[in-house]
């Protein structure tokens, strides 16, 4: 890595790059399908580059230094479905390649409805999978996380916001949370959603403000809050979705505050056809409005999106209702000749990219007595987004600033009916001794989360792109740095202290956690700087690309970047691809990610502990007397910083065109280091005993508390602190395979999937189950108990998806079949669990005693030898199942499209073998309708 960053720095002088280019060049006309009229004043370009041009009156385009190797040309024009062409390029000389338009996408014969396997994402040489807006279209899906059921691997699931969408690439979410000791923290599903960096329209998304948590001690969880993990995906509308760009590999260096992988999404924006979208099946509805401006003149472009579902639970299990509203306002304002078709200047001098967004969650599930009485949940989410991305060419380059603020509103309130036995409390709020009382019965337990996270975001980059060279050569070189703050100013965790929603946690020993306020919880800032550059060489039709990069992740210990340092990472990447033919082409890449923690692991609410230093309880409540010291603790852990990943892929694609199929595999290894996960460090606290005075039954009085107390006795306490010490190993392989199209039958075959092994761990200590801790604290006879190491768990899952298309362009027809597998799904849990399993013991001090292994049979330590408490260790496996789905799709005039689609066509439910059983969704049915609304927006585009 040494050596390409220092060749690269010796690339930066002027006089150093080459001078040589390269003469390819494309012509050709494009047309329009059917009539073969020339489609005038539509803009063809090389996707990835600023290469682009307009055709003239006759149709006829010419794109000039063309890199040679495999490109996609890509032609719109405002009123005309978007035509991707794959293409060739030679060395030199030209070639002709005519492009055919349409009004509907389902009339073109190079429609693509499955993620693109010759898609680029823009900028990178990683593993990634392009989903156009064609794709998108065909896809049934209501959000992204539906959209992104077309990348390799992904279950399916139906249309709907049923649950929250959180994604993960490359992992597997079956792995639970690291609960120990009746407390839980992040698990695998957390840590491989949190990891997964969703970018919208150039700025990153964050999750790490949100607190709508009941914290690890918490009891009532909301069934529709995404804290912890990964954004909730419900929020971005399918309809409004132009591209989607999912890095699944190594991403450049300009990418930070991830682990997983990345995924790209650009909204659609600039000249659109004012067009309605709606859904309907009996469980959702909903409708989507878009409609762009082009105003030549000025060389602005105006775009509105609205976005309004509707999802309804199954009436046998709730009367749960989802609704999402979303919105947007693009504006784009050119200053010179022309931009390229990603928005980026070509001769303008600058470009400023104005965006609004808006959007709305909200989730009510009402009390249904005939159900379960006392139990209700809301949630609503807002939030308003306002972004700015301003490009200028300077010196050769392009200079980009990017700037967000992201303003959000959180509402959460849940309901519980909750039983506990009698049981002294007090509702102290702060430390000390007091008087307590009785607590008993049964209740409902409630609770609010009032959250208002705030994220306030720029970057600055630098990008000098060169699309043609001899020889080796520097084709881009980037620079920059972005910065994020993010913080939550909500009225924090509210409930009447008197009925707490919690009663299982409370021993006499561990208290009940007590209402907090958000606002006092200190801002997280972050930075990065990054350079990344890219090296290319060409002979003839061969191709060798190499981008390397090297980016420093900080994590700052005050509220602004200013402040010094908590944790930083440096992060070098490497990625490579060679192409000996147009047909192959190699792939591979290695490289170090990382991941900040959340504003709640970095400054988690402080616990309490309610000693119970008198429980006198007689049968009549006027003699009761009880009295409890309140203890709180700091759990924060100064030291928690920056998780590592270090990733590593290898793959080749093998690409014969629509006639000879292709085939596309990568196998990768990932590692993640340092994860956060929740760790129970063993202390302890003086309990007072207190002689009582004044207890004669019948006087109908308490008593009286003789001071001093007549002793003190040691009470082991945990406390639950966030920690680097996950490890999330993801090992697997991903393909796609497509068949060549039968002319005859105008259909084609796509095979694609993953099979995928993770396993996780962390190096945590197991006090074995929650009864078995909570004796130890509470009966003053147990002296000690051992400890164990913590069991790691791995998984394992295949799923095989067939997609089956046919197509008639001349019709505007298609009909989607498909079919997915979901196989070898087994679960491991791995531990020792015989009568020598024990690492140690602790005291009641608190203090951890580790036992050697050869001293383990001696006679001091038979009460220790006894089996591990469960941990379930052995292997579970799910039955092998698959379920199908149909989607018929047919162009309509106007660019108008109506289609059907069954998910689910046999309503396969649950699946038995070998004494295992796997649900399923159920069926879905419904139909889409696409129409264009108005025929006023003709500007330019």
């Amino acid at each position: 890595m040494a050596f390409w960053l220092a060749f690269l720095a010796a690339q930066l002088e002027p006089n150093r790059l080459p001078a040589q280019s390269s003469a390819a060049r494309i012509e050709g006309k494009v047309r329009l399908r059917g009539s073969n009229a020339a489609v005038a004043d539509a803009t063809v370009g090389v996707e990835g580059t600023d290469i682009t041009a307009r055709t003239d009156s006759l149709g006829r385009y010419a794109l000039v230094r063309v890199p040679a190797g495999p490109q996609v040309l890509i032609a719109r024009r405002l009123g005309y479905a978007s035509t991707r062409v794959p293409v060739t390029v030679p060395a030199a000389g030209a070639r002709t390649v005519d492009i055919v338009l349409a009004t509907s996408a389902l009339q073109l014969d190079q429609l693509i409805v499955t993620a693109d396997r010759t898609g680029r994402a823009k900028g990178e040489l990683g593993t990634a999978s392009v989903i156009d807006r064609d794709a998108i279209a065909n896809q049934i899906a209501s959000s992204l996380s539906g959209v992104l059921e077309l990348i390799p691997g992904v279950p399916l699931q139906p249309p709907g916001l049923d649950a929250p969408g959180q994604f993960s690439l490359r992992a597997l979410a079956g792995l639970g949370t690291t609960g120990v000791g009746g407390v839980s923290g992040p698990g695998a599903a957390d840590i491989g959603a949190a990891g997964t960096l969703i970018v919208l329209d150039g700025i990153p998304l964050s999750n790490n403000a949100n607190l709508q948590t009941v914290g690890v001690r918490g009891e009532i969880v909301s069934q529709s809050s995404a804290a912890g993990g990964g954004i909730d995906l419900r929020r971005i509308p399918a309809t409004t979705l132009e591209r989607v760009e999912v890095i699944r590999g190594i991403p450049s260096a300009r990418w930070g505050d991830l682990t997983q992988g990345a995924i790209i999404v650009d909204t659609r924006a600039a000249a659109t056809m004012p067009e309605f979208a709606g859904r309907f099946d009996p469980r959702t509805t909903e409708g989507n409005l878009v409609g762009g401006r082009g105003f030549a003149t000025e060389r602005q472009a105006l775009t509105i999106t609205t976005n309004l579902a509707e999802t309804r639970n199954a009436r046998t299990l709730s009367s749960a209702t989802a609704l999402r509203g979303a919105g947007q306002v693009a504006h784009r304002l050119s200053l010179g000749q022309r931009v390229t078709l990603d928005g980026r200047p070509l001769n303008a001098r600058v470009t400023l990219d104005t965006r609004v967004d808006w959007w709305r969650l909200k989730f009510d599930s009402p009390e249904r007595p005939d159900l379960e009485v006392g139990r209700n949940s809301f949630q609503d989410d807002y939030g308003l987004r306002l972004g700015e991305r301003a490009r200028a060419v300077i010196g050769g380059g392009l200079l980009e600033w990017t700037a967000a603020y992201d303003h959000q509103r959180q509402e959460t309130r849940e309901t519980r009916r909750i039983s506990r036995p009698t049981t002294p409390f007090t509702n102290k709020l702060d430390s000390g001794f007091a008087l307590g009382t009785y607590v008993e019965g049964t209740y409902n337990g409630a609770y609010e989360l009032q959250g208002a996270p705030r994220l306030l975001y720029s970057r600055l980059e630098w990008d000098r792109s060169r699309t043609t060279g001899s020889g080796l050569h520097l084709s881009q070189l980037r620079i920059g740095s972005e910065v994020r703050r993010e913080w939550n100013v909500g009225e924090g965790y509210l409930f009447d202290v008197s009925r707490p929603p919690q009663a299982s946690q409370f021993n006499g020993t561990a208290g009940y956690d007590r209402p907090r306020d958000f606002r006092d919880t200190p801002p997280s800032a972050t930075s990065g700087i990054y350079t990344d550059a890219r090296l290319s060489a060409r002979s003839g039709t061969r191709t060798v690309d190499l981008q390397a990069g090297i980016r420093l992740e900080t994590l700052h210990d005050g509220s602004w970047w200013t402040s010094g340092v908590r944790s930083s990472q440096l992060q070098p990447r490497l990625t490579a691809q060679a192409a000996p033919w147009p047909w192959l082409r190699f792939r591979g890449g290695v490289g170090v990610v990382s991941k900040s923690p959340t504003i709640a692991q970095l400054n988690p609410a402080r616990q309490y502990y309610d000693l119970v230093n008198v429980n006198r309880f007689t049968p009549a409540p006027s003699e009761r007397l009880s009295a409890l010291t309140t203890y709180i603790r700091d759990v924060g852990n100064p030291d928690l910083g920056l998780s590592r990943a270090q990733k590593q892929e290898v793959g080749f694609e093998l690409d014969g065109g629509a006639r000879r199929g292709s085939i596309s595999v990568t196998w990768f290894d990932d590692r993640i280091r340092g994860a956060v996960t929740l760790r129970r460090d063993p202390d302890f606290l003086q309990r007072a005993r207190y002689a009582l005075a004044d207890t004669g039954r019948g006087t109908g009085q308490p008593g009286r508390i003789l001071q001093p107390p007549l002793f003190y006795e040691p009470v082991p306490v945990f406390r639950d602190r966030y920690v680097n010490s996950g490890r999330l190993d993801t090992r697997g392989v991903e393909y796609v395979v497509t068949l060549p199209v039968i002319p005859s039958l105008r259909t084609r075959l796509e095979i694609s999937g993953a099979q995928l092994e993770s396993s996780f761990a962390t190096d945590d200590r197991d006090y074995g189950p929650a009864t078995r801790v909570n004796d130890f604290q509470v009966d003053t006879i147990i002296k000690r108990i051992a400890y164990f190491g913590r069991a790691s768990t791995v998984n394992k899952r295949g799923i095989l998806t067939w997609r089956l298309v046919h197509h008639q362009p001349e019709l505007g027809f298609v009909v989607t079949a498909t079919v997915q597998q979901r196989l070898g799904d087994v679960r491991r849990v791995l531990s020792r669990f015989d009568s020598l399993a024990f690492d140690g013991y602790i005291t009641r001090t608190g203090t951890l005693v580790p036992v050697p292994e050869a001293d383990k049979l001696k006679p001091e330590f038979a009460d220790l030898r006894q089996l591990r408490p469960s941990t379930g260790a052995g292997t579970s496996r799910l039955a092998d199942d698959w379920l199908a789905s149909i989607q018929v799709a047919k162009s309509l005039p106007g660019n108008g499209r109506l289609s059907f689609y069954i998910f689910n066509v046999l309503d396969k439910l649950v699946t038995i073998s070998g004494g295992s059983a796997r649900a399923l969704p159920s069926t879905r049915f419904g139909a889409e309708l696409t129409v264009p609304t108005a025929s006023w927006m003709r500007g330019g585009p």
